[in-house]
């Protein structure tokens, strides 16, 4: 008799088990996960290590994203128009013509970053290191970059016209002499420019005040 009893209750255990493995939610994808800001994203990423992180063209507008691990992640045509991502980590993030335009990615981490073609257009980059960041083709027009690291950044055919870059590190900068426009580009106290970056630039439109 206990051995029926026994036999029956290790049943029950098990049909429970099936059927608890059979309601389990399916895991959320990335662009589902995002909308519920950094924090959430951010415990996401540490329980998924391996998920994938696919948020191509999504619609990131004005989200709060501080401090968001978005590293590696595929934001390829995503707008992020007026986002906050100040000090996030978006480094090796693949950002082709991406819209980040008036977006805040102060202190942000852009290392190797792919932001060709994106649209840059009077956002906050202020301190945000773009250390060798493929900027080719990028609107970086009314960009504050005071303080940020461009070394090693790609700039052909980038637009800086209104670009703030007092106090930038632009050290080994790539193709600045293919920029489109460097009309009323501040360069005030750039760091480490490149043997005739200063002059080409006033050249071209650029000013050095403070």
């Amino acid at each position: 008799m206990r051995t029926i009893r026994a036999a029956a209750v290790l049943g029950v255990v098990a049909m429970c088990a099936l059927v608890a493995a059979g309601c389990a939610p399916a895991p959320r994808a990335a662009r589902d996960v995002i909308r519920d800001g950094a924090e959430a994203w951010n415990a996401w990423r540490a329980a998924n290590p391996d998920a994938a992180l696919d948020l191509a063209a999504a619609d990131l507008s004005g989200l709060p994203l501080d401090s968001a691990n978005l590293a590696g992640a595929d934001l390829s045509g995503a707008v992020l128009r007026d986002a906050s991502l100040r000090k996030a980590d978006l480094s090796g993030a693949n950002l082709a013509r991406a819209v980040l335009a008036e977006a805040d990615a102060s202190e942000a981490n852009l290392t190797g970053a792919t932001l060709s073609g994106a649209d840059l257009n009077g956002a906050t980059l202020a301190a945000a290191v773009l250390d060798g960041a493929d900027l080719q083709d990028a609107n970086l027009r009314e960009c504050l970059l005071a303080g940020a690291v461009l070394a090693r950044a790609n700039l052909r055919n980038a637009e800086l016209a209104g670009a703030d870059l007092s106090n930038a590190n632009i050290d080994h900068i790539v193709h600045w002499d293919a920029v489109l426009s460097y009309q009323n580009t501040n360069i005030y106290r750039v760091v480490l420019a490149p043997a005739g970056f200063k002059d080409f630039a006033t050249e071209h439109g650029a000013r050095k005040s403070g």
